[in-house]
């Protein structure tokens, strides 16, 4: 006497299933968050290469003599930094000779919620561009706690580099 056979189909389990969602739904948790760090030190990077653009601006304004002003007799450009804001001021000499008259030259504004950690100013005197205070400056930006700076050295040499500190 035959009796009957029973074929069983190859397929998955549901605990197999629900085991492989799983670990997919962890693999993209781990891959997005990798891949937002990603973002905010990219917009890092790209502020402060536009901070320390605006920095080798004043530099060479002092080095060529820029006049600001038309008409006056230029003594050095200022760079300042607060909050989200960063400003360029052109100061020029009075009748007598003296460095006390300015006007601001450019303003600008940090991008996707970068900001300054804290606030400061330097400046470039003419002709040599020689920065003042003369020690080296160093210029943070952060976003989510991660921190960029940016790097003024007493030399007049201008980088950007990762980190809280320049090298």
């Amino acid at each position: 006497m035959m009796q009957p056979t029973h074929k069983t189909l190859a397929a998955f389990s549901l605990i197999e299933l629900l085991v492989t969602v799983a670990l997919i739904s962890i693999l993209s948790g781990v891959i997005l968050a990798v891949s937002g760090n990603d973002r905010t030190s990219e917009q890092l990077e790209n502020s402060a290469r536009q901070v320390a653009g605006a920095f080798r601006e004043a530099q060479n304004y002092a080095l060529t003599g820029y006049q600001g002003v038309t008409g006056t007799d230029p003594c050095r450009f200022t760079v300042a930094w607060s909050g989200t804001g960063y400003t360029t001021t052109y100061s020029y000499k009075d009748g007598a000779g003296a460095c006390t008259q300015t006007a601001s030259l450019r303003s600008y504004q940090l991008a996707d919620g970068v900001v300054f950690s804290g606030t400061g100013s330097f400046y470039f005197t003419l002709p040599h561009a020689i920065i003042v205070p003369a020690n080296n400056v160093t210029v943070p930006l952060t976003k989510a706690g991660i921190t960029h700076v940016v790097c003024v050295s007493a030399t007049g040499l201008i980088n950007n580099f990762d980190g809280t500190t320049c090298p």
